[in-house]
């Protein structure tokens, strides 16, 4: 396979921390699957990172990995499903994508000395801003209705519970699709990547669903899989890409996570749901780098 295609793929599979080039294909086609403007979105997004990530200073290396794309794939996606499409709106989401990764350098530039990776900060960033700042603007319009919102958070308990759904819409809903095809096959690319991946991943994913239905979570979001999502990349984060940089026993990071993501997740629901703007990821690079940021003060001789 010649190596810009495999970049191109493997910005896509960067995108759940994992460098595979048949991980990367197998979530392109789930996307399609799921949605054919996100797959068309994260092959535009692949694309023109590809295509200049050179000028922003990232390296041979990064880009071969598909380091330097997969926040870009996560903006085009993002920006494909929130925003109404104009030309104005193409022009604005085609500098977003580009502007993650001088972000993304910028981010690497201040993390280095915490030796925190900036994960998928960029893309929660770029995507933030571009529906905020479309309240300034009368051409640029989007599906999300920022402030002011003023109502009660309500949860609803009479709904049924579709756990095997909820599942398979937690993979897909990385990629802010709900499918459960393509759920499954977001599955089976982790385990082409690493079977601890597939592994961690679906031992997580059915307790972390049976601690939150514990805690009365609302039905309509339990089956659309938004409990799900942060906890399957925050587990592939600490139990295996950044698996070298914790003290931390694996199967106690397991544990961590399991319950830490969802209370994570339901704070930061109810602090931005006045906003209006969507959660994206802020919960998994908030407990990745709590996870991360607390092996630093273990002693070097300290093992569990």
């Amino acid at each position: 396979m010649p190596l810009p295609l495999q970049s191109f793929l493997k910005n896509i599979s960067q995108v759940v921390l994992l460098e595979n080039v048949w991980t990367g294909l197998l979530i392109l086609i789930a996307l399609w699957i799921g949605d054919w403007k996100v797959g068309l979105a994260a092959m535009l997004g692949s694309a023109i990172s590809l295509l200049t990530a050179p000028l922003f200073g990232y390296t041979k290396e990064e880009i071969q990995a598909g380091l330097s794309g997969f926040n870009s794939v996560l903006v085009a996606i993002a920006l494909t499903i929130y925003m109404v499409m104009t030309w104005q709106t193409v022009m604005v989401c085609l500098i977003a994508t580009m502007i993650a990764m001088p972000l993304a350098k910028a981010m690497q530039t201040v993390f280095r000395r915490y030796h925190l990776p900036e994960l998928t900060t960029p893309f929660v960033l770029v995507t933030w801003m571009v529906l905020l700042m479309n309240q300034q603007f009368a051409f640029l319009k989007s599906s999300v209705k920022v402030l002011p919102l003023k109502h009660g958070t309500t949860i609803d308990l009479s709904q049924p519970l579709h756990p095997v759904v909820a599942f398979f819409n937690s993979m897909s809903q990385i990629f802010l699709v709900e499918n459960v095809v393509s759920g499954i096959l977001i599955i089976i690319a982790f385990f082409v990547a690493s079977r601890w991946a597939g592994f961690f991943v679906i031992i997580a994913n059915v307790l972390s669903m049976l601690f939150v239905y514990v805690l009365g979570t609302d039905a309509m979001a339990f089956n659309h899989g938004l409990w799900g999502y942060n906890l399957i990349l925050t587990v592939i984060a600490v139990a295996v890409t950044f698996r070298n940089l914790t003290r931390y026993h694996r199967y106690l990071m397991l544990v961590l996570v399991i319950v830490l993501t969802p209370m994570i997740y339901g704070a930061t629901a109810t602090l931005l749901e006045p906003f209006g703007i969507p959660i994206l990821t802020l919960p998994f690079i908030i407990v990745t780098w709590i996870l991360l940021l607390a092996r630093q003060n273990q002693p070097t001789t300290h093992q569990l």
